[in-house]
């Protein structure tokens, strides 16, 4: 079982089905095909960039907190492409984030394809921003070699001359004395959140704060990014983990005035345990009014063992390995067990020690049961009328989606983050997602 980083570094997740035998064979005497036409097209030197790129594709590098990145080429997968991407160390130190949704990103990287004269093929990335007008562009032949990597290396050196990061000077903040920073706290009356992650929606963090009741009872109102306000909540996020940041500042003197963590795999849950979080920092300077007769809740995490069980199977490359099989999964008392098929004990994961789960709503195509990796596409020569077969119904087949039921889990192992991701093969598998989020809750409520 691996640590966060190596799981959100894995190759891209895919259930390999069959189509039909006549379809697979002939597939297999195509194989080749776009070895000779990959080779074919010359080295990996670019050619030159277009003469008509516009003027503001040269000037200084604007700030830019994501990047939405697309492959229209069907050679490369927008999701194989962006594992490419996120393994580039330049990129990564960047704090560049990529966004999944093209009308938040700064700045959208394309990968598009043309035919020149019917036989050659050329490639094209192409780097544009609605926000600052911009549209660059750069060809080049594909490389013979290692064209992932070789690719990604160019979208990146792309994307870095025309983005720069914003680095985050709130860790340089003055923090005030302990006493100043509770008159602060006890003197607001308004604060507003303010995202600076492209990974976190406003309006989800803005939701999660408006329904804690503590602030209503505080007398402090949530407004807008645009509203005026006594304290900023800023939040951030470290790129390829699951730790989300916060600070609370003081808006007048934009001093520090207290600071943060939650882990979680999405916006949703941790804006939920921000908002939390905040509540909790500002009630140890700040007392909440008595409660109201009768008003006072208590939580208790009661669990409830489930007669049902899941088969499932391990799709992370670390678990994988030490549990290859097929797996039973049951709840009890509120802990995951797992056992083979014949009911002997594999391992556990305590509901105590779980920090997240996530359904990764994940999607093969038909086209990954033909798709050939770089061995198989060796070695054959004048294959190129089959090539001409293979790549239209590639696409084709790429339009039609199938969605494994695969979920990701977070715990806590001694001192260490495990990160697993599962697939659920037989069993109600929104119900073992509801179980989940029971227990989720749970423990949230129980670490307040």
């Amino acid at each position: 079982m691996g640590d966060c980083g190596s799981h959100l570094s894995r190759s891209r997740l895919g259930a390999r089905a069959t189509i039909s035998a006549l379809a697979f064979s002939f597939m297999l005497l195509a194989s080749s095909a776009a070895t000779q036409v990959r080779p074919g097209l010359g080295d990996s030197q670019s050619r030159p960039q277009s003469s008509d790129l516009r003027a503001s594709s040269k000037g200084a590098p604007s700030f830019c907190g994501s990047v939405w990145f697309e492959s229209a080429d069907p050679w490369i997968r927008t999701v194989d492409l962006t594992a490419r991407l996120l393994t580039i160390p330049e990129l990564v130190e960047s704090g560049i984030a990529i966004s999944r949704n093209a009308e938040l990103a700064d700045l959208s990287l394309q990968l598009v394809v043309e035919m020149d004269d019917g036989e050659t093929k050329f490639d094209y990335l192409i780097a544009s921003s609605s926000k600052t007008n911009l549209r660059d562009q750069i060809s080049f032949k594909w490389p013979a070699q290692n064209y992932e990597e070789v690719i990604a290396r160019k979208a990146a050196r792309l994307l870095l001359a025309h983005c720069s990061a914003q680095h985050d000077n709130a860790t340089h903040l003055s923090q005030l004395p302990q006493q100043m920073i509770k008159q602060k706290l006890v003197a607001a009356r308004t604060m507003r959140p303010v995202v600076h992650t492209s990974w976190m929606r406003e309006d989800v963090l803005l939701a999660a704060l408006k329904t804690r009741p503590e602030f209503a009872e505080w007398g402090i109102k949530i407004g807008g990014i645009n509203e005026p306000s006594d304290l900023d909540l800023v939040v951030g996020h470290v790129l390829s983990t699951l730790t989300w940041t916060f600070k609370l500042v003081d808006r007048d003197s934009g001093s520090l005035l207290d600071q943060g963590s939650a882990m979680a795999f999405h916006d949703d849950r941790a804006a939920i345990r921000i908002a939390a979080a905040t509540v909790e920092q500002i009630s140890a300077r700040r007392s909440l009014p008595p409660p109201a007769l009768g008003s006072t809740e208590s939580h208790v995490a009661v669990y409830t063992d489930t007669p049902e069980a899941w088969v499932i199977e391990a799709m992370s490359e670390d678990l994988q390995k030490r549990f290859p099989g097929k797996m039973r999964l049951s709840i009890q008392n509120g802990s995951l067990m797992t056992a083979d098929l014949q009911g002997h004990a594999l391992f556990s994961i305590p509901g105590s020690s779980i920090i997240d789960f996530a359904d990764t709503k994940s999607s093969n195509t038909l086209g990954d049961n033909i798709r050939l990796d770089d061995d198989a596409l060796n070695g054959c020569a004048d294959c190129f009328p089959l090539f001409l077969i293979y790549a239209p119904l590639l696409v084709t087949l790429d339009q039609f989606h199938t969605y494994p039921h695969i979920f990701e889990i977070a715990w806590k192992e001694e001192k260490t983050l495990r990160v697993a991701s599962l697939r659920v093969s037989k069993g109600d598998y929104q119900g073992l997602l509801s179980q989940l989020e029971l227990i989720s809750q749970a423990e949230d409520r129980d670490s307040r």
